[in-house]
């Protein structure tokens, strides 16, 4: 049986209360970071409203033929709308094929769903075209948005949709359910999803993908650069060969923390409070004017290779890595 995580059980129950009382919006916008599910969301919601048998029951039944033919992935009511490759924009011609999905008569005579997947994706045609159906819906249709950054898409597509913003979340609920997927790991659940913003798909991802090492990787070589241990050009390769987007992402966490042990003391208000003592360490020599350099550049980097375009990474690597060599020495020499 399908079940919702329980950090969206708000958005579901509203969803469910809008579907009762026939008051579901023809568009919805579906928002939060990456890794708080929205896809897997999205999927209960196309599953819920396809079902030809659901009656008054809260989830599909799984063997009628609309469950069948979505479970198959060709169900004639349902348009998914993605890039053509990954990292490209959606098309205007893609927009349109949608919009004459929309205003083709349901094959169930129910709902006919379609699901932009990620939504700032598309290209300024593209979601200018899309505009007048979201003005001008056909009737028993749903438009699911989903976006990890909304702000890139124009407001006169975010103003005529529903928004459900799915936050992170530190409940009891979602650290029972983030332990039980954890099974016999050691690693503290709470610590996880503190790491992560209370991301809990993020969360899990740290022990399956390596981020933890990836952590414990970047702590260990700032503590040999600022010995001046290591070389950093030796350490921007193996720092690439990890991920430079992770290494970044890293160093970011870990130098934001840096920062506020500088400015508080407190090891109660850090991200990574499991390794404080390392950051202590790190953190004796140093100014705070440095520490926000440090992050500064580290930031902007991450910023760079995050974006659209083909940028020297591992320059960047080596950029932040003779940085950090560089601090506390005399005139950074």
């Amino acid at each position: 049986m399908l079940t919702v995580y329980p950090w969206q059980m708000n958005q579901w129950q509203h969803l469910q209360h809008a579907i009762k009382h026939d008051r579901l919006p023809h568009a919805l916008l579906l928002t939060g970071a990456e890794g708080i599910g929205l896809n897997d969301f999205a999927f209960h919601v196309v599953a819920d409203l396809l079902c030809e048998s659901r009656g008054d029951k809260e989830s599909p039944c799984g063997a009628c033929k609309g469950c069948h033919l979505r479970q198959a992935g060709n169900h004639p009511d349902l348009f998914q709308l993605e890039p053509e490759e990954k990292g490209k924009q959606i098309k205007v011609e893609q927009v349109r094929d949608l919009i004459e999905f929309l205003t083709l008569k349901s094959h169930a005579g129910g709902y006919k769903i379609a699901v932009i997947n990620p939504a700032e994706a598309m290209n300024r045609s593209a979601a200018n075209t899309l505009l007048k159906t979201l003005e001008e819906p056909p009737p028993q249709s749903l438009l699911l948005l989903l976006s990890h950054r909304p702000a890139l898409l124009p407001v006169t597509i975010r103003s005529r949709c529903q928004c459900l913003v799915f936050n992170g979340s530190k409940s009891t609920e979602t650290i029972r359910w983030l332990a039980e997927q954890l099974g016999e790991t050691v690693v503290d659940p709470v610590l996880l999803l503190s790491l992560t913003g209370g991301v809990p798909l993020q969360a899990k991802a740290l022990i399956e993908d390596g981020g933890l090492e990836c952590r414990k990787m970047v702590l260990a070589d700032l503590q040999a650069l600022q010995r001046k241990q290591a070389d950093p050009v030796q350490v921007a390769e193996k720092w690439k060969k990890h991920g430079t987007a992770d290494t970044l992402h890293w160093l970011n966490k870990l130098i934001i923390d840096m920062v506020r042990l500088k400015l508080t003391g407190e090891p109660s208000r850090l991200t990574n409070q499991d390794v404080t003592d390392h950051l202590q360490r790190l953190i004796k020599i140093l100014d705070l004017k440095q520490l926000v350099d440090s992050h500064d550049l580290a930031q902007n980097n991450w910023y760079q290779v995050s974006g659209p375009f083909n940028l020297n990474s591992l320059g960047l690597l080596e950029e932040m890595a003779t940085h950090w060599l560089n601090l506390g020495t005399e005139n950074g020499e």
